[in-house]
């Protein structure tokens, strides 16, 4: 077990995360890096808050549980040195353990006899749903979920080759591996620093991680197609397809949040993608037909989990079923939208069949000349990722 040093300011690092995390409900994944950001830390230091504080909030519900706070306003009432000295005494041996003004031998032990969904960390509701929809494969699955990320790059091969990015990554010392699955995704394997390098913000690169890289990946583009995507964002598939055309062809990227579109205006200029225009969601029926139009729907995201850990928490039923409702609107739209012989890609990044393979029998039910072509499921343990659903449709 490795040994290290209590500093005050580390320690309010972290409480002010897990505060904003679970008090004011701001996202982990935007709120660490907004705290490790300050310049007076240290490289250890920064890695030492952002490994607590993403650790402890993965398994919030064991730590909590174990220190005798198990309701939802218990946040408030938390003592949270003693949760993160809980999560210390796990981990490490402390040199310093009068830092903290209780004994380390008055914290309780997790029990190892505990409740799945409370060793795990999900919320009984959440682990009710998953267990009756995925029977005994959700407890492999929540634990996979339950894994540290793995962090994904796509090479943007308008501008470079994977070959060409993985020496400028060999230079810069990063290690990483080319995917043997998707030929211009690399896994980064070392600690890095690339959001900040001038190869990320000259769009030689995405993040994008290898299961969404798959959806797009999963359907063979044509280069005369006209394609829609549907539910843009911020335009990481966008891009993708952008590149797997090589400039050709012409894609629509539209989404009912203008901003995002604002982002992805930046992103398409970024990636010198000229065969991609971006509109309003209200205008979309004035380019119709679409050869293909991909749906990358809105969900739960119980797929991102390893990513996005503090959403488990923050997740609700009724939250889910008002996706469900908008899954079935968007599929519904994409029919009337869609040319002779069209193709509909449908994505997810949920792991629950009542939106997935359920949603589109739905949709099949309710749309006889349409029919599935193939679908496929990705777990985490299947590409070391994020969980994803596609579907490919087609009305021929």
């Amino acid at each position: 077990m490795k040994s290290i040093k209590i500093y005050s300011s580390n320690i309010k690092a972290c409480i002010s995360c897990l505060q904003a995390i679970f008090i004011d409900e701001a996202l982990a994944d935007k709120t660490i890096p907004k705290f490790i950001s300050n310049k007076k830390l240290g490289a250890k230091d920064r890695a030492f808050i952002a490994q607590t504080v993403y650790d402890i909030v993965r398994y919030w519900r064991r730590y909590s549980y174990t220190l005798g706070y198990e309701n939802e306003d218990d946040a408030v009432l938390i003592n949270w040195n003693k949760v993160i000295a809980l999560y210390l005494k796990q981990h490490y041996n402390i040199l310093n353990e009068d830092f903290f003004d209780f004994s380390f031998d008055e914290l309780h032990t997790i029990n190892t006899h505990l409740a799945w969904q409370i060793e795990q960390s999900y919320p009984d509701w959440l682990h009710e749903i998953c267990l009756n929809e995925l029977n005994d494969a959700w407890y492999n699955i929540g634990e996979q979920l339950n894994q540290l990320p793995t962090t994904y790059i796509r090479s943007n091969t308008i501008k470079i080759t994977t070959a060409e990015l993985s020496q400028l990554l060999t230079n810069l010392n990063i290690e990483h591996t080319i995917s043997k699955y998707i030929n211009y995704c690399i896994e980064i394997t070392s600690k890095n620093n690339l959001k900040n390098t001038k190869y990320f913000n000259n769009g030689l690169f995405e993040f994008q991680d290898i299961g969404s890289q798959k959806i797009v990946d999963y359907y063979k583009v044509n280069r005369s197609e006209t394609i829609l995507d549907m539910c843009a964002g911020k335009g990481g598939k966008t891009l993708q397809l952008a590149a797997l055309l090589k400039n050709k062809g012409k894609i629509f990227a539209s989404d009912i949040d203008d901003k995002r579109l604002e982002v992805l205006q930046q992103r398409i200029k970024q990636a010198n993608a000229r065969n991609v225009q971006t509109i309003l969601f209200d205008e979309i029926i004035k380019h119709k037909p679409y050869d293909v139009i991909l749906i990358d729907a809105p969900c739960s995201g119980t797929g991102t989990f390893r990513r996005v850990a503090d959403l488990k928490y923050k997740l609700s039923l009724e939250e889910i079923n008002n996706c469900i409702e908008d899954q079935a609107l968007l599929l519904d739209q994409a029919a009337q939208l869609l040319s002779e012989n069209g193709k509909i890609i449908y994505a997810t990044c949920s792991i629950l069949p009542s939106e997935n393979e359920m949603q589109v029998q739905h949709f099949l039910q309710q749309h006889q000349q349409f029919k599935l072509i193939k679908s496929k499921s990705i777990l985490p343990n299947q590409y070391n990722g994020d969980a994803f659903y596609m579907a490919l449709i087609t009305n021929d």
